[in-house]
């Protein structure tokens, strides 16, 4: 009786043992210290990318955009910094890669309610009655918004605002 229950014991205890056993030889050795240096190469490895140049400030206080159609364009980071309404309801909305770069264009649907379009870019609320169109290129120098038929801008904070057939905006370094 005892015979049996001590077999019984051991083989588990052996099928344990045997495990630790297995596992302990998967370890990989110690690694020795590498005290040589490691030859430079002249070749770059990668090419470098360009340091991103740092977002403009002037859109950042509390401003109002309007106008019939807005277009922004900017370079890369543009899409970070905006945000656009959806309402698949009334707007069309089309993200094309073009040669320009990233092209988005929010527009009304033939059927649409004609609810403005709105898009909001750091501080600056954009109400598009028409059209919206964004391009995030990576040849912009500076970001630039243009906004045409019956444009008006209003800085929020000092009541500086601006009514103009076509206004053009273009943010600071």
């Amino acid at each position: 009786m005892f015979a049996n229950a001590t077999i019984s014991l051991v083989r588990p205890l052996a099928a344990v043992l045997g495990a630790l056993a297995l596992c302990g030889a998967c370890s990989s050795p110690k690694k020795a210290e590498n005290t040589a240096k490691p030859a430079v190469s002249t070749a770059s490895k990668a090419p470098v990318e360009a340091v991103a140049k740092p977002w403009p400030t002037t859109f950042q206080r509390e401003c109002v955009l309007a106008a019939a159609k807005v277009e922004i364009t900017g370079p890369k980071g543009l899409i970070e910094h905006l945000a656009i309404r959806q309402d698949s309801l009334n707007h069309a909305h089309t993200e094309t890669a073009t040669p320009e770069g990233l092209r988005i264009v929010e527009s009304h649907k033939p059927e649409s309610d004609q609810s403005p379009i709105r898009a909001q870019l750091d501080g600056l609320v954009i109400v598009a009655d028409e059209m919206l169109v964004v391009i995030e290129s990576p040849t912009a120098e500076k970001l630039v918004i243009e906004a045409s038929g019956d444009a008006y801008f209003r800085y929020v904070d000092s009541g500086e605002e601006r009514r103009a057939r076509t206004l053009r905006l273009e943010g600071d370094q």
